[in-house]
């Protein structure tokens, strides 16, 4: 392993360097991938299904454990790829490579079996999600309200076959633009939804408008701080001390989030006291007009 790591490094230095991100950029990937992506509603619907709090904090200290494990045992091992064969061209192809490489064909055939398992739950999950969300939230509520179980079972099937079928036809020819298409719909979930989620949880003054000034104003910085960094590399480093353009977004929409639910009417009694109860007070009440 010693030999094969001095031969990486000779061939492709930078693989085994810790100074490919600064300690800021390093800070913001933290804050993206181990804090706001609780935000996404896969994560938070799965973190609502918990029995209680205890199940909960006993499952985000297993999940932290088992991540990092596999972070480091991925990050350790996958540049040893390049031992092996230093033309490879995609990144992609690493696992694959090393577990037809160094693995018998039993023990081969399983750990790819299990990647697309984890591929194929995760795309089923995606699709199924968006097919409701289209056809109920958009194609019931916009076009037919009074449509039918079995015309709403129809118009779920042709989107899903839709989107499938575009997804496939994206993965056969891959683009530029599907990268930056993953770059933002992932971290743009993050940005967009982890602080309208925190304070409408846990924030008695938080409003509806506060939270669409937050989605929106988080975005749209992330966007202009993303494409400022593509663009203007060296500026960026200078002028922002090269920060990770999530950090600017989550600024803006914590601070949107906060001042117009301020300036903005309060949601009625009814909807507070579902989620904060009797702390939702009288005199909460008479100093924001509320009935």
């Amino acid at each position: 392993v010693q030999a094969a790591y001095e031969y990486v490094a000779r061939i492709q230095p930078q693989l085994l360097s810790a100074d490919n991100w600064s300690p800021r950029y390093s800070l913001g990937m933290a804050l993206l991938y181990g804090w706001a992506s609780f935000g996404q509603p896969g994560a938070t619907h799965t973190a609502l299904t918990y029995r209680d709090p205890k199940a909960f904090s006993k499952a985000l200290v297993i999940s932290l454990v088992c991540s990092a494990f596999i972070q480091l045992a991925m990050s350790g091992s996958s540049v040893l790829a390049y031992a092996l064969n230093p033309n490879l061209t995609e990144p992609d192809y690493v696992v694959v490579y090393l577990s037809t490489t160094m693995l018998s064909g039993v023990l081969a055939g399983f750990t790819i079996i299990v990647c697309f398992a984890a591929v194929q739950s995760t795309v089923a999950g995606l699709l199924l999600v968006t097919a409701g969300s289209i056809c109920r939230d958009f194609y019931k509520q916009c076009f037919r309200p009074d449509a039918s179980e079995k015309q709403l079972s129809r118009v779920n099937l042709g989107v899903l076959l839709g989107i499938g079928v575009l997804s496939v036809l994206i993965g056969l020819h891959p683009l530029r633009f599907t990268q930056l298409l993953n770059v933002f719909s992932g971290t743009g979930l993050d940005i967009v939804f982890i602080m309208p989620l925190l304070f409408g949880l846990y924030w008695k003054k938080a409003t509806e408008m506060g939270a669409l000034w937050s989605i929106g104003g988080g975005l749209a910085v992330y966007m202009i701080c993303y494409g400022a960094q593509q663009m203007f590399p060296e500026i960026w480093a200078s002028a922002f001390m090269d920060v990770h353009p999530c950090i600017p977004g989550l600024l803006a929409s914590l601070i949107l989030m906060v001042a117009v639910s301020l300036k903005t009417k309060k949601v009625p009694l009814g909807i507070c006291e579902v989620w904060f109860g009797k702390e939702y007070d009288e005199k909460f009440c008479r100093e924001y007009g509320l009935k």
